[in-house]
């Protein structure tokens, strides 16, 4: 699977960040049955693997192991079967890791200066966080306007209906954590959290119509 061309695609990258494995399966779950096909996990890394293995049963389904810092969390990810991974910060041995052992590597960014020092690093994919506190959709266009070769992610505070402004202004694609589920018991609500992955389907699907 090749996971520049899914984003490319796909668009959206769900954030789920929750305490509990059992939480984190259903959400992802109910944002899978409701169009996402990219999710990343961001758990406690020793029980990432578990939940990762349960949700590679989707075969059309990426997977990123999220908010991972050390090598020794790369590493240890890596060797239980994970496919990509994302890390909160950029560090550049991180990327080196990750492209020796063949492993996508989202690294995130604030910055222009840092943004392209992750291209340089060949980082395939760059978060750019927190986007809405650094200028939101205007921020993306002004790096993209400078630097249109950089594959940047919005993330960070975005929410389900800004999706369009981003797209629009240059964005690869957009992560969105919390305003999938942030109002919704993960376990009962399952089809409210399905119905807020189905609407921000709908909205990539009419920027493309």
């Amino acid at each position: 699977m090749n996971i520049y061309k899914y984003i490319k695609d796909k668009k959206i990258c769900a954030i789920v960040r929750v305490n509990s494995p059992e939480e984190c399966l259903n959400i992802s779950n109910a944002l899978y049955d409701g169009g996402i096909r990219i999710i990343e996990i961001v758990l406690d890394p020793d029980m990432q693997p578990k939940v990762i293995a349960k949700l590679k049963e989707k075969k059309d389904l990426a997977i990123i192991a999220g908010g991972i810092i050390t090598a020794r969390e790369a590493i240890y990810l890596i060797d239980n079967g994970v496919f990509a991974i994302s890390s909160p910060v950029l560090q550049t041995n991180l990327i080196r890791l990750c492209n020796s052992r063949g492993i996508k590597i989202f690294c995130t960014v604030s910055t222009a200066n840092e943004a392209y020092e992750a291209w340089k690093c060949r980082s395939p994919i760059i978060k750019l966080h927190p986007t809405d506190a650094l200028g939101g959709a205007r921020y993306i266009k002004e790096i993209i306007k400078t630097m249109p070769f950089l594959n940047l992610v919005a993330a960070g505070g975005i929410k389900i209906n800004e999706i369009e402004k981003y797209i629009k202004a240059g964005a690869l694609g957009v992560c969105i954590g919390r305003d999938f589920y942030k109002d919704y018991n993960p376990i009962k609500d399952y089809d409210k959290i399905k119905n807020n992955a189905k609407k921000a389907i709908k909205i990539i699907d009419k920027i493309y119509s």
